[in-house]
Parts: structure tokens; sequence; C-alpha cells
């Protein structure tokens, strides 16, 4: 949950990459309305002087604050692209750092109690992100798509119960992006990769699980012609004299 009432914590966009560039876009909205006059819907962080509300799609704030700008994260999905950065790599753990380009969207929720409003606040928000993308690829987006689709208004009564408030309307502003994810590979015959083969092993075939501890580590300069699969580690060739 983003509480919009606070400041956004520090994230890292490789462990975390999914909920960064959420906030990443709910900050850069944050920006941009935060610079506007007073009376013009200017964004604050108290929530009971802001103009209108940029949060994400699990916030506690009721619905009577009106307009809100909503932030809703769309499918996901790696391309089949793969980058390697040869120049990371641990040569103890021999841990090589591989990047992915992924392909996503984000959705801006325009919410008003009228059409009209609803409908400018989605063109501000298109406005904003074809004027100022750059500051947006600067903080770990690879490409935005500038071509963003605007959606119809929603029927009347379709977004709040009406008996809670009267009116509200909905237009959506969607936004592709793409942007390059990074993360470790360690080869499969290290501890850390046979740990968790032993894991699953012992899991699916009821055998004893073992922990890093009990594994053997492997011998270092053993020949490695005709190796014998069916041991975990290879014995030397025995010479005959």
């Amino acid at each position: 949950m983003f509480n919009p009432q606070y400041a956004p914590r520090y994230l890292d966009k490789n462990k975390d990459h999914l909920q960064y560039f959420t906030v990443l876009f709910i900050s850069f909205l944050r920006g941009c309305f935060s610079g506007r006059e007073q009376g013009n819907i200017r964004w604050c962080e108290d929530l009971d002087k802001t103009e209108i509300v940029i949060a994400d799609q699990n916030n506690m704030v009721t619905d009577k604050y009106l307009p809100r700008i909503i932030t809703v994260r769309g499918q996901t999905m790696p391309l089949p692209i793969m980058m390697k950065d040869f120049c990371e790599e641990d040569p103890a753990t021999r841990a090589q750092k591989r990047s992915k380009l992924m392909d996503t969207s984000i959705t801006f929720h325009c919410i008003a109690k009228l059409g009209i409003e609803a409908q400018y606040l989605a063109q501000q928000v298109q406005e904003y992100i074809d004027a100022y993308y750059l500051v947006l690829q600067k903080k770990g987006i690879h490409k935005i798509n500038r071509t963003m689709n605007i959606s119809p208004e929603t029927p009347a009564n379709a977004v709040f119960n009406p008996e809670v408030v009267p009116e509200g309307v909905l237009i959506m502003v969607s936004c592709q992006f793409w942007y390059r994810h990074t993360f470790t590979v360690t080869p499969s015959n290290l501890p850390a990769a046979r740990e968790v083969e032993n894991y699953v092993s012992a899991s699916i075939g009821g055998q004893q699980k073992s922990t890093l501890s009990s594994i053997r580590p492997e011998h270092i300069g053993v020949a490695t012609t005709n190796p014998d699969i069916k041991l975990d580690i290879q014995k030397p060739p025995v010479e005959k004299l």
C-alpha cells in the first residue's frame, strides 16, 4: 500500500522493480501537479489541503476525496532479448549479472465528479508524460511510448456507489514503457544452486533434506575426461602400473 500522505521511500529498481516504477510514476505526477497554482488542481502532501489525490490502487483514501489519479500497473513480460554484462562478474563465485528488457504498462485512472474535469485530468497526464518523458527515462526507464491511449468516459454511477458519491466519472490513460531488469545468475555447480537442487530432490523424492554445510565441495584439478555422471563429484581415473 502506498500511503499518499508520506513521501515515497527508497526502492531498488532491480530487487523490487515492479513497485519501483509504480512509485516513480506517482512521484512524477505529484511533482508535476505540485507546481501548479493554488486553485488549479494543485497537489500537496497534506491530505486535507491537497486539491487532488495521486496514489496507487491500494490506497486507504475514502471516496469523498475527488478528483484523484490512481495508478494501476498492467501486464509485464520479458522480451526475448538477453544481455550479458561481462564486466560484472564475481571472480570468487563466478556469479554473473544479466539483464532482460521488460515490456509493461501503467494505467492512470482519472476520477472526478464531472466528465469534463476527468477529461481535463487525463489530458494533463498525457501532456506531462509527453513533455517530461526524459525525466522518467533518467530514473531507469529504457523507453516510453509517448503515443498514449485515453479511454472514453464511464457511464453515470459506474465508479462509485450513488448513495455515497452521487457523481463520479472515470477516464483511463494507458502508457506503455520498457525497462531493463538486472539480476544475478550463479553457475549450476556452485553450492548455492546445488543446495536448491538437493532440497527439491529431497522434497519430491522423500529423501532427507541436506543443508549447505553437508554438501561436499568440488575437487579442484580433477581430470575432466570421461566423467562418471552417476556421482555428485568426479573421481580421478585409476592408472595401471
